[in-house]
């Protein structure tokens, strides 16, 4: 809802102004349209110096989580495929990634190489945890 918020101008919010009235028919009695529309740029606003910035820590977290586990599930398949061949010299030591038998198209051996060359080293970031405090409000 934000996000459409942040894009577009009001002219182009109905269905965000919709799911804004249902939002705030549950806190007060029914708002009108027009109430509604007036009430979203206060409502980005307060979302996001409250809401979005409380979880900000947390959707850190949570985005770091998911690099970790992208990284850890493709150290098998690199394992199995870097391997040096016999042509590397110790000024130029040449890999090469054994790809799957059946990835033949070029761009999708690209797009291998690329994945399998990102996967060498670790995610710049450290796994961490945020405290518990930052995950109960809102």
């Amino acid at each position: 809802m934000c996000g459409d918020i942040a894009k577009h101008n009001l002219a182009r919010l109905e269905r965000r102004v919709k799911d804004l009235r249902k939002l705030l028919e549950v806190a007060k009695p029914a708002v009108s349209e027009q109430e509604a529309y007036l009430a979203v740029e206060g409502f980005f606003e307060w979302f996001q110096g409250n809401i979005f910035i409380y979880h900000s820590s947390q959707i850190a977290e949570f985005l770091n989580n998911i690099r970790w586990s992208i990284y850890e599930f493709l150290q098998a398949e690199f394992q199995r495929s870097w391997h040096i061949p016999g042509n590397g010299t110790a000024d130029f030591p040449e890999y090469k990634y054994r790809g799957p038998s059946d990835v033949t198209d070029p761009l999708a051996e690209a797009m291998y190489w690329n994945l399998m060359n990102r996967t060498r080293s670790q995610p710049f970031m450290p796994q961490f945890v945020i405290h518990e405090h930052f995950k109960h409000r809102y």
